[in-house]
């Protein structure tokens, strides 16, 4: 555990929460390789039975860390190594979330933008503030983009709007067409959380 990610249990109960609230919780190198850690650690860990994945402040997350990837990018190769290494840790650590013997449950507010909302995505239940804005506004910068988990969740024709017109959802829209489980006002997300994961 470190101070980017935090780790809470209670009653059977691991509460994992996303602690860069200063850069909306976006996955930077150290908060993956922190995920990868405790996700690894869960498996093991038989005394846990639910998983719960949260951000802390105003987001769920933003997104990869884009000051990162511009770093990344002014590599001799124009960056193609990192991104290269940085698409394969992604992938390793979404495959965990959905393949952990725990379920997971994302519980998302605020921005839930890009790469986040994969992470999301990948989660057994995905319980949402009816204001949280969910998206994948690359369409806008580099090209439609199309990840399986919303492929998986909606229909083709409704992903290939939002990816090729960048318009996000709010949480209760989401909801509406069952991208995600469910929607709550604000003030009651983490409740419902806890009682869906109880």
């Amino acid at each position: 555990m470190t101070d980017i990610l935090l780790r809470e249990d209670v009653a059977s109960i691991a509460t994992l929460t996303l602690n860069d609230p200063g850069k909306l919780n976006a996955l930077s190198d150290a908060m993956l390789a922190a995920l990868k850690a405790e996700f690894a650690a869960l498996r093991e860990d038989r005394s846990i039975k639910a998983v719960v994945l949260a951000g802390a402040g105003k987001a769920f997350c933003a997104g990869h860390d884009l000051k990162e990837m511009q770093a990344g990018r002014q590599s001799e190769d124009g960056g193609r190594a990192y991104f290269a290494d940085l698409f394969t840790r992604c992938g390793e650590v979404m495959q965990m979330i959905p393949t952990l013997p725990q379920p997971v449950i994302a519980q998302v507010h605020g921005w839930c933008v890009g790469g986040a909302s994969d992470y999301a995505l990948c989660a057994d239940l995905v319980i949402a503030s009816d204001d949280a804005v969910i998206g994948t506004p690359y369409a806008r910068m580099w090209g439609a983009y199309l990840t399986g988990m919303w492929l998986y969740r909606l229909s083709l024709s409704k992903v290939k709007w939002h990816s090729l017109t960048g318009e996000p959802l709010t949480g209760k829209e989401a909801a509406a067409v069952e991208l995600i489980n469910e929607s709550v006002p604000f003030e009651r997300l983490e409740a419902r959380v806890a009682e869906i994961a109880a």
